[in-house]
C-alpha cells in the first residue's frame, strides 16, 4: 500500500474530495476510455452533491438511513490511498478463506486491485472470461461499455457515487451465449491494510443468452489494528434464459465496516439468485436491487445476518418488477445477540401494466439478549390489479415451547437453544446449491453463534 495521500484531520466527504483532486483525477492519462473518465467525473460530482447520508440530507435518503448511521463508520482517519497488485501476500495467506473440497475457478482481489499471480482459473470454457475489470476496459471495450455504468443507480446513492468515482479495479465475468460453467467462480476479496483506509472494489458479471453461471464472493480481511471501510460495487445483467446463482459471504472481521451498492438486470425468461450471508463486521450496509425487466423472469433474494457486540447490520433490497409474467421471493433471516442491531427494509415495486405478478416477501429475527434490536420495514407498492403479492415480518425471542419440548427430552438449554438457531438459520442456508459452500457456512454459522 502506498503512503497516504492526504491529511486525516479532515471530515471524510473533505479527505474524499481531496484524495481524488490530488490522486485519483490522475488516473485519466493513463489509458482510460474517455466514457469512463466522463463517468468517474460525473459520479464525483454527484458524491459532492450528495455528501455522506445524515440529518441534512434530503428526506428520501434520510428516511433511507432512518436506523443506520454511517457517520459512525466514517469517523476513523480513513486515507484513499492507490493500491496495485504488488501485493504482500501469498497462496498461503489465503488459506483461511478457501472454501474445503470446492472445486473452482478463484479469482483473487486484494485492495480491490485483481492480482493474477494468485488467482487460479486454467482450463475456462471457450469464450468465457475472468479478469480484472480495469484490463477488461481494454480488452472487450465494446462489451465493457454496454454494461458498466449503465446498471447501477448513483443519483440518490453517494457510496454508489464514490465507488464509481474512485474504483480502481475488480473482476470481469463474461460467459458467452449457450456456455454453462462446470464449476463455480470464487472471488476472494482481501482486504490487508496497515493503516486505515478506505478501499473501493467493483466487479461487473455479464451472463449471456442460455447460459449459466454460479459466482460465489467472500469479502475477507487479513488487516489488525487498522479500521477500514469496504465501498463496494456490483452490476450484474442476466440475458434471456440465461442463468446466474450468486453467493456473498461477508466476514472482514468485527474492526471492518462495509457499504455495498448491487445491482442485477434480467431480460425474459431468465432466472437469478443471490444469498447473502453476514457474520462478522462493525456496521455493514447492503443496498441490494433486483430488476426483472423482462416478462417471465424467476427471482430469488436471500439473507442470513448473525451479529454481535455492537455490530449494526442493514440490509435495504428493492425488488422492480418491472414486466409482467415474473416470481420472486425473498427471505431475511437475522440473529442478533449483546448489543447488536439489525435492520431490514425490503421494498417490492409492481409497476404498472406488470401483470401476473407474484412476489412474495417474509423477513425475521431472533434476539438473543435484552438489549439486541432489530427493525423490519416490508413495502408493497402495487400499481397493477392481476397480482399475488405477500409480505410478513416477525421479530422476537426463540420460541419457548419448541425450547420446553427439547429440554423435556432430556437435551440441555444450550444444546437445545444451538438447536433451534440451527433449523432458524437453515431455511436460508438450505438454499444454497453448492454443497460444499452449504457445508462450510453451517460451519461458520455454528462458530460464530458459539462465539
Amino acid at each position: 500500500m502506498q503512503p497516504p495521500v492526504l491529511s486525516t484531520t479532515m471530515p471524510f466527504a473533505e479527505r474524499a474530495v481531496e484524495a481524488y483532486e490530488k490522486a485519483y483525477a490522475l488516473r485519466g492519462t493513463n489509458g482510460t476510455p474517455n466514457r469512463v473518465k466522463a463517468l468517474r467525473r460525473q459520479a464525483f460530482e454527484t458524491f459532492q452533491t450528495l455528501g455522506v447520508p445524515n440529518k441534512r440530507s434530503a428526506r428520501k435518503i434520510r428516511e433511507a438511513y432512518k436506523y443506520t448511521n454511517v457517520e459512525r463508520a466514517l469517523r476513523h482517519g480513513y486515507t484513499f490511498p492507490y493500491f496495485t497488485d504488488d501485493t504482500r501476500l501469498v497462496g498461503a495467506d489465503l488459506d483461511p478463506f478457501r472454501i474445503p473440497d470446492l472445486d473452482a475457478y478463484t479469482m483473487v482481489v486484494v485492495n480491490g486491485v485483481y492480482v493474477e499471480a494468485l488467482s487460479d482459473w486454467d482450463a475456462l470454457p471457450k469464450g468465457v472470461t475472468l479478469e480484472g475489470l480495469r484490463e477488461a476496459f481494454h480488452d472487450y471495450p465494446d462489451l465493457v461499455a454496454q454494461h458498466y455504468g449503465r446498471h447501477l443507480q448513483i443519483e440518490d446513492d453517494a457510496f454508489a457515487a464514490l465507488n464509481t468515482a474512485f474504483d480502481q479495479d475488480g473482476i470481469f465475468v463474461h460467459v458467452p451465449a449457450g456456455v454453462e460453467l462446470g464449476k463455480p467462480i470464487h472471488i476472494i476479496s482481501v482486504i490487508d491494510a496497515d493503516t486505515d483506509a478506505v478501499i473501493q472494489t467493483r466487479h461487473l458479471f455479464v451472463v449471456e443468452e442460455e447460459a449459466k453461471a454460479t459466482i460465489i464472493e467472500s469479502q475477507v480481511s487479513t488487516t489488525s489494528g487498522a479500521k477500514t471501510l469496504g465501498n463496494y460495487a456490483v452490476e450484474a445483467y442476466v440475458a434471456e434464459h440465461g442463468s446466474l446463482d450468486h453467493y456473498l459471504i461477508q466476514d472482514e472481521g468485527d474492526a471492518a465496516s462495509q457499504i455495498r451498492a448491487s445491482q442485477f438486470v434480467q431480460e425474459t425468461h431468465s432466472y437469478c439468485s443471490t444469498i447473502t450471508v453476514t457474520l462478522a463486521s462493525s456496521l455493514v450496509r447492503n443496498n441490494l436491487a433486483l430488476l426483472p425487466g423482462a416478462p417471465f423472469c424467476d427471482t430469488h433474494l436471500l439473507g442470513l445476518y448473525v451479529a454481535q457486540g455492537q455490530a449494526h447490520v442493514d440490509n435495504h433490497t428493492t425488488l422492480d418488477h418491472a414486466a409482467e409474467d415474473c416470481e420472486s421471493n425473498e427471505l431475511y433471516k437475522g440473529i442478533l445477540t449483546d448489543k447488536a442491531m439489525g435492520v431490514f427494509n425490503g421494498r417490492v415495486l409492481v409497476r404498472r401494466d406488470s401483470q401476473r405478478i407474484n412476489a412474495y416477501q417474509q423477513s425475521a429475527a431472533v434476539l438473543l439478549s435484552d438489549n439486541a434490536r432489530n427493525y423490519a420495514k416490508p413495502e408493497l407498492e402495487i400499481y397493477a390489479d392481476d397480482v399475488k403479492c405477500s409480505h410478513g415480518s416477525a421479530t422476537g425471542q426463540l420460541d419457548a415451547e419448541a425450547l420446553f419440548y427439547l429440554r423435556a427430552r432430556g437435551i440441555g438449554k444450550r444444546q437445545a437453544e444451538a438447536l433451534l438457531l440451527q433449523a432458524f438459520a437453515g431455511e436460508v442456508l438450505e438454499e444454497i446449491k453448492v454443497e460444499p459452500l452449504q457445508d462450510y457456512l453451517l460451519d461458520r454459522v455454528e462458530t460464530r453463534l458459539q462465539g
